[in-house]
């Protein structure tokens, strides 16, 4: 991945300006200019990333992700009056047979509870897995309608979490 132009605000408050910069596992590379050497921070010390994606501004808020050892960098996509739906855009490739390739982008969901300071992993509809199942219904395991929806599969899984998480900040929140 590319260094970016970003400017990083560190929870300490400190900022740094204009500076070119991208995540590398648990760690945050930054320069300030092309030719620069690189500076390393662990995430845990980053609190957001700001960034003109497209000509239209872009806020990375990073948290620590509720039991595991690892801080993620999520954008907001939507939120209730108790919940806030975060996610995380990834690239993968898939060698298949014959020499073939298949790669693409897909998203990964992050939830949390207003006043918590860790976000917890949903992940994407996986249909061969099954684990983002069991990850939703322990999530919103307090929103017996939203259970009963799934359950009889009135608002299926695979028609993505946005409208999972639309349901239970409508009918829930």
């Amino acid at each position: 991945m590319p260094y970016k132009k970003s400017n990083i605000i560190f929870k300490s408050g400190d900022t740094i300006v204009d500076a070119l910069s991208k995540e590398d596992q648990n760690i945050l590379r930054y320069k300030l200019n092309n030719g620069d050497k690189t500076k390393k921070v662990s995430l845990s010390e980053v609190d957001i990333i700001e960034m003109n994606d497209n000509y239209k501004k872009k806020l990375i808020k990073y948290f620590k992700v509720t039991g595991e050892d690892r801080y993620v960098g999520v954008s907001k996509v939507m939120h209730g009056k108790s919940i806030e739906i975060y996610s995380k855009d990834y690239s993968y490739t898939n060698n298949l047979a014959g020499g073939m390739s298949m790669s693409g982008t897909a998203t990964n969901y992050y939830v949390k509870k207003k006043g918590d300071n860790e976000v917890t992993f949903i992940g994407d509809y996986d249909a061969v897995l099954g684990q983002f199942k069991i990850r939703v219904y322990d999530y919103f395991s307090d929103c017996p309608l939203l259970i009963k929806k799934l359950d009889e599969k009135e608002i299926r899984l695979r028609d993505g979490f946005k409208n999972i998480a639309r349901f239970y900040i409508n009918n829930c929140d």
